[in-house]
């Protein structure tokens, strides 16, 4: 009679449009980038107490209480020569909170992450490093990652990837990645994945380039 069944997470998708210029600054390349976007926030929150954990009806909407605002994204890069690259970029500047129906709080801050990579004809080696931890959205633990992978670009058509991005937090949550990219005509189409022995991630995104 005393247990308790607990549920809490949200869905983000996003539409954005990136704009990028590269220039030079005192005879050395700068690239920066902005990303305005339209986000869409579905929050569910849900308890179910003692006996009512058998008998509940269960129905997704019940839980369920929908956001919509704007955001940004803004990146600046840096070439140091001979295919190295350096680079930071700042992930929904403007903080956010979403009140679950259940009055509950999800709050999304502004994430900053730094990055290195060395780029080929063939090849891009990476790594990346949040700079700020980040709280969970449900009963998770805090995420800090400090990110390496390796791209195999064929013929500027088809990308290959591999990683691992390890959580400095919580190691048990420390995942490996890959995934496989698309781009003919201008259009990029990605699909990847992340998991490890309790969980497992995707995602999936399409562009187009002009």
């Amino acid at each position: 009679l005393t247990s308790a069944a607990q549920a809490r997470f949200a869905v983000f998708a996003e539409v954005g449009v990136s704009i990028s210029r590269q220039f030079d600054l005192a005879g050395q390349q700068w690239a920066l980038g902005v990303t305005p976007k339209y986000v869409e926030v579905l929050t569910y929150d849900y308890l179910y107490l003692g006996k009512d954990i058998d008998t509940a009806e269960f129905t997704l909407d019940e839980g369920e209480k929908r956001y919509s605002s704007f955001n940004v994204d803004i990146g600046a890069a840096h070439e140091l020569g001979d295919g190295w690259q350096i680079g930071a970029v700042i992930k929904n500047l403007i903080p956010q909170e979403y009140e679950t129906i259940r009055n509950n709080t999800i709050t999304l801050d502004p994430q900053l992450r730094i990055g290195a990579a060395h780029r080929s004809d063939w090849t891009t080696v990476a790594i990346d490093l949040d700079l700020s931890e980040n709280d969970p959205i449900g009963f998770g633990p805090a995420t800090q990652y400090l990110g390496a992978g390796v791209e195999f670009n064929l013929w500027e058509t088809l990308q290959l990837r591999a990683g691992y991005r390890h959580n400095l937090s919580d190691s048990d949550t420390s995942v490996a990645t890959a995934g496989i990219g698309l781009s003919p005509f201008g259009v990029h189409i990605d699909l990847a994945a992340a998991a490890n022995s309790d969980e497992i991630t995707g995602s999936l995104q399409l562009g187009v380039r002009f």
